[in-house]
């Protein structure tokens, strides 16, 4: 995936309303007005995003690091209540290799799951967090 793409995502996921920066996540700092060259700057605290923000600095997950999606798959499990959700891979004949998020029981449909799928892990996950009610 390209660094464009991810810092998207990055973007997608903070807007969320069940995001927060959960200790450890590992920032990309952008100045802004500036290309998109995020370099990885800390691991957050609460203080280093109250800092990055009052200066104006643009910062977002590095969804490269293991730790950060880590970071986001608890925040999904927080969001839909459901802390046994996981991503995993899903192969079909024929078609191209998805992830999949389980996101829980689908109200419209009486015992049948909803699922997120997307083409990659990160995707999905930042899907999963989008769709939390």
């Amino acid at each position: 995936m390209k660094a464009a793409e991810l810092e998207a995502l990055g973007r997608r996921a903070v807007a969320c309303p069940r995001w927060r920066w959960l200790p450890g996540t590992a920032v990309l700092r952008y100045a802004p007005g500036t290309p998109s060259h995020g370099q990885r700057q800390a691991r957050v605290d609460d203080e280093f995003v109250t800092y990055e923000q009052a200066l104006g600095v643009h910062i977002v997950p590095d969804l490269t690091d293991p730790a950060t999606l880590g970071c986001l798959l608890a925040l999904v499990r927080e969001a839909h209540g459901d802390a046994d959700i996981v991503a995993f891979v899903v192969h079909s004949h024929g078609s191209p290799e998805r992830w999949c998020v389980d996101v829980g029981p689908d109200p419209d449909f009486y015992d049948e799951r909803k699922y997120v799928y997307r083409p990659t892990e990160v995707e999905a996950l930042v899907t999963a967090l989008e769709v939390a009610t």
